[in-house]
């Protein structure tokens, strides 16, 4: 698998088929790095006025508010980490 990136402003994503990794978090430069294993849920959607990509794992998880223009994007990286859970 090729990496899937997206640049959202500040905000940037990357996913290997392994690792999923996060930046831009809280607005600030804190990222972070996620096995795919460890990944339960990912889900991109409104939240109100705003758009989230969220990451659901088995011990917490977080949102990142995403702009609407990049929502496409956003959601063609959350079906790439879908696609590549493993069975539960």
């Amino acid at each position: 698998m090729n990496p899937l990136r997206v640049s959202d402003g500040s905000k940037f994503a990357s996913f290997d088929g392994f690792v999923l990794e996060v930046s831009g978090l809280s607005g600030s430069a804190s990222s972070r790095r996620i096995a795919v294993e460890s990944i339960e849920s990912v889900t991109v959607g409104p939240a109100g006025s705003e758009w989230m990509f969220g990451v659901k794992t088995g011990k917490g998880g977080f949102g990142l508010v995403v702009s609407k223009a990049c929502a496409a994007d956003w959601e063609a990286l959350a079906a790439a980490v879908r696609a590549a859970l493993p069975a539960r």
